[in-house]
């Protein structure tokens, strides 16, 4: 009986870190060696918001990695390949985002943040995952 109830919620665990969110962009670098997408993954409760994030993996590994997420109070989040080394992720409307990670670094693959808001200042970070205070824009 434990071991049922084990094996349901790893399947249910498993699920919905591989299959959750719904997928706005999607973007291999352009070796194909690595795969970056922009997902939004929503609550049940009609009060809580939408997270925004952007999540790398490898071409063959199905599990993703999150460098980027934040609550989703109507920002727009989009990104590009410089080269096959170097991801953009670019950020519209971010005083209405309340980051949570914000990571300069992926394997060998390195993060570079815009954020266009009209703002001098880069939004503040809520908990501070991979940064110290504040995301750095490059």
């Amino acid at each position: 009986m434990a071991l049922a109830i084990v094996a349901v919620l790893g399947s249910l665990f498993v699920y919905l870190r591989l299959f959750s969110g719904r997928v706005l962009q999607w973007l291999p670098s352009p070796d194909g060696h690595v795969v970056a997408a922009v997902t939004e993954s929503g609550s049940l409760s009609a009060l809580d918001t939408d997270s925004i994030g952007v999540e790398l993996r490898s071409k063959y590994n199905p599990i993703r990695h999150f460098v980027f997420s934040g609550l989703d109070y109507g920002t727009s989040v989009t990104i590009s390949w410089t080269d096959q080394r170097n991801l953009v992720v670019k950020c519209t409307r971010c005083a209405s985002l309340a980051i949570y990670r914000c990571e300069q670094q992926w394997h060998d693959v390195a993060i570079h943040y815009m954020f266009s808001d009209g703002s001098p200042e880069f939004p503040q970070t809520t908990f501070s995952k991979g940064v110290e205070g504040r995301c750095a824009a490059q």
